[in-house]
């Protein structure tokens, strides 16, 4: 959580957004080892830091997917401030969303080192 926390306040000083990124990091490093208790299948080993190459690019996809989720719908929530424009806050939920998840499967597709495959 303090990793998160530095990593959205080191956002928030850049991009002047007042605590709002480092509240949502600190919301997703809280949450993380209970979304990836949820997404592993029982008995099987898992690593500490979750590779796209060792659990493979479905279970990666869902982990990323859920957790930049999470991320944007309390960060736009919070931006927002009301739920006036609900249906707008989701539309922009749901699009930074997905573009987000797909900029970084690319980029993870791409630059990370195949050094250690998944075995099946």
């Amino acid at each position: 959580m303090l990793l998160g926390f530095s990593t959205g306040l080191l956002l928030d000083v850049f991009l002047g957004s007042l605590g709002m990124h480092a509240a949502a990091c600190v919301l997703l490093g809280y949450m993380r080892p209970y979304l990836i208790n949820v997404i592993t299948p029982k008995g099987t080993d898992f690593e500490v830091a979750p590779n796209i190459h060792l659990q493979g690019l479905g279970w990666f996809s869902i982990y990323i997917g859920i957790a930049v989720l999470v991320h944007h719908t309390f960060y736009f929530l919070i931006e927002s401030g009301t739920f006036y424009n609900l249906f707008l806050s989701f539309i922009k939920i749901f699009l930074s969303s997905f573009f987000s998840v797909l900029f970084m499967l690319i980029f993870l597709l791409l630059f990370t080192p195949m050094k250690k495959r998944r075995l099946a």
